[in-house]
C-alpha cells in the first residue's frame, strides 16, 4: 500500500474525506474492543459462539454499557463518543458514512491512524486491554495532527507543533487555528479522550 508522505499535496476536500473515514475507522475499533473484551472475560462461556466481531455483529450497541466489566464500558463510553461526533461531522460536512466506506481511500484515512490492532482467538485479555489503553492515547495524538494540517493547510507539520506535544491552550494547541471551526471543535474532542484516558489509566490500576 502506498504511503502516505509530508509533502503530499493538501487538498482540503479529500482531508475532510480522509478525516471522516479516519473516524468511522476509529468508532469501529472501540466496538471491536468492546466486542472481544466482553467475550474473552464476562462472557466466556460464550466465546465459541461470537469468535469474530465481524461475522457475530452486534447491531444493539448498548448491550455493552450493561456488561459487567469497567473497560468494556469504558470502550462503549468511547465508541458513543465517536460515532456520536461522526454524526455531525458527517452532517456538517455534507458527507455519507456509506459513500466514505466506499471510497474507502484507506491511505489518506490511515494517515495519522494509531496502529490497529489485530484481534487473535489466543490473543489474552490482558493484552487486549493493554492495547486499548494505547489505542486511546495514540487516538488524541490522530486528532491533534489533524488540526495541525487544517490549521496549516499542509500536511508538512514544523517540528516545534508535533514534538513535546502539551494539549492544552498554552501548550500545543496555541500553534492552531481555533478560528477554524473544525479545528476549534477537535480541540474539545481531545479534551474529552484526556478525560477517557485518565479513567482508563485509573481502571487499568485497579
Amino acid at each position: 500500500m502506498k504511503a502516505t508522505k509530508p509533502s503530499d499535496h493538501f487538498d482540503l476536500k479529500h482531508c475532510l474525506k480522509g478525516l471522516g473515514l479516519f473516524m468511522i475507522m476509529s468508532y469501529t475499533q472501540a466496538y471491536y474492543f468492546c466486542f472481544y473484551l466482553t467475550f474473552k472475560k464476562s462472557l466466556k462461556s460464550l466465546a465459541n459462539e461470537f469468535k469474530d466481531a465481524e461475522d457475530h455483529q452486534i447491531t444493539d450497541y448498548d448491550f455493552f454499557k450493561d456488561i459487567d466489566d469497567p473497560l468494556v464500558r469504558h470502550a462503549h463510553s468511547l465508541f458513543s463518543l465517536l460515532s456520536t461526533y461522526f454524526r455531525v461531522y458527517e452532517l456538517r460536512n455534507g458527507l455519507n458514512d456509506v459513500e466514505l466506506v466506499e471510497w474507502d481511500d484507506t491511505v489518506e484515512s490511515n494517515r495519522y491512524s494509531p496502529s490497529l490492532f489485530y484481534f487473535g482467538r489466543k490473543t489474552s485479555y490482558v493484552k487486549i486491554a493493554f492495547a486499548y489503553e494505547r489505542y486511546v492515547e495514540e487516538l488524541e495524538n490522530s486528532f491533534y495532527y489533524y488540526c495541525c494540517a487544517l490549521s496549516l493547510k499542509s500536511y508538512q507539520i514544523p517540528l516545534n507543533m508535533r514534538t513535546r506535544l502539551d494539549y492544552s491552550a498554552t501548550g500545543s494547541f496555541r500553534y492552531l487555528n481555533v478560528e477554524d471551526y473544525e479545528v476549534n471543535s477537535m480541540i474539545e474532542l481531545i479534551g474529552q479522550l484526556q478525560e477517557q484516558h485518565k479513567l482508563l489509566k485509573e481502571l487499568m490500576r485497579k
